[in-house]
């Protein structure tokens, strides 16, 4: 990412204690340039645009319908989101005495402990989609990987999960002891010992370093990393929360194919799609219509409600 020198200067002030965020901000704002940290512009990624969505991005959509929070856990969203750290000032040597110091470092994969702290149904969204993946109405796949036999305490913090190198679908049944890390956990079913504590540790090493919105594990040592699900089989199931309301028709004249396509396209709208950039030719493939009008008056009205709803 190319910045100004003036950004880069800033941020080396804060990276040697001689500005702090409070300074940064007042920086900002007398110069107007954009702070180059924080959470960036959706423009950086459209989750709709994509086929396959992590699990943790279908329980943000489940929980909430808002495209918005699905953003916020996608991975192709917060490569690009940086946040500035706080840090010990001891290496830095300043003639005034310590004093803290900022760095800009990008921010981690999301989590579903992160996410159930910051969304109440979060829980129930999550149970939800595991109904559906345990009876095989939404297909998954992932890497899978199994941790090795006779694991110690020591051993846990030396081993490596090997995930397979060929993307396979998780069999429905999988799921009924599949779980995020950092879930309760069982550890009298883990595989590699009979000792609890040693379990326990196995587990929670595995967790800490595991972590992600894409990976899920059982207590019996079984693994599944970069899993994916089909992003249009759950706007199917759990469609956006708008109101579809049925438009006037022209006495005499036949509506049923300007309902369909207006019901469709508020739907859409609701859940991101560009409806004022897309092409009238684009609109009529995209709704299946020979004629121009029915697109033309459903897009019309539903950018119009939507300008004076803002």
């Amino acid at each position: 990412m190319n910045e100004p020198l003036n950004v880069l200067r800033m941020l080396a002030l804060l990276a040697v204690g001689k500005m702090t965020p409070v300074d940064a901000d007042k920086w900002s704002s007398e110069t107007g340039e954009p702070l180059p940290y924080g959470r960036p512009a959706p423009v950086f990624y459209d989750p709709m645009g994509e086929r396959y969505w992590s699990p943790l991005q279908g329980i943000a959509w489940i929980a909430t319908r808002d495209v918005e929070r699905v953003r916020d856990v996608s991975e192709g969203f917060r490569r690009w989101w940086t946040e500035l750290r706080e840090r010990d000032a001891d290496a830095v040597d300043v003639a005034d005495g310590p004093r803290c110091v900022w760095i800009r470092e990008t921010i981690g994969p999301a989590t579903f402990a992160e996410t159930a702290a910051n969304c109440r149904e979060a829980h129930k969204a999550r149970h939800e989609l595991w109904l559906e993946l345990e009876k095989g109405n939404i297909p998954a796949s992932g890497f899978k990987g199994i941790v090795p036999d006779g694991l110690t305490l020591q051993g846990a913090n030396l081993t490596a999960i090997t995930p397979a190198r060929e993307r396979a679908p998780i069999p429905p049944y999988a799921w009924a002891d599949l779980k995020f890390p950092g879930e309760n956990s069982d550890p009298s079913q883990w595989r590699g010992s009979a000792d609890e504590a040693v379990a326990l540790a196995c587990i929670r090493a595995d967790d800490r370093y595991s972590d992600g919105p894409d990976r899920v594990r059982s207590d019996a040592g079984l693994v599944y990393t970069g899993v994916r699900i089909p992003r249009d089989e759950v706007l199917k199931l759990w469609r956006p929360n708008v109101h579809v309301s049925r438009p006037s028709r022209t006495p005499g004249r036949p509506g049923g194919i300007a309902d369909r396509v207006e019901a469709k396209m508020r739907i859409d709208a609701a859940a991101g799609y560009d409806l004022a950039g897309a092409t009238q030719f684009e609109l009529q493939k995209k709704y299946g219509t020979k004629s121009r009008n029915p697109v033309v008056a459903a897009r019309k009205k539903i950018l119009s409600e939507n300008s004076r709803d803002n």
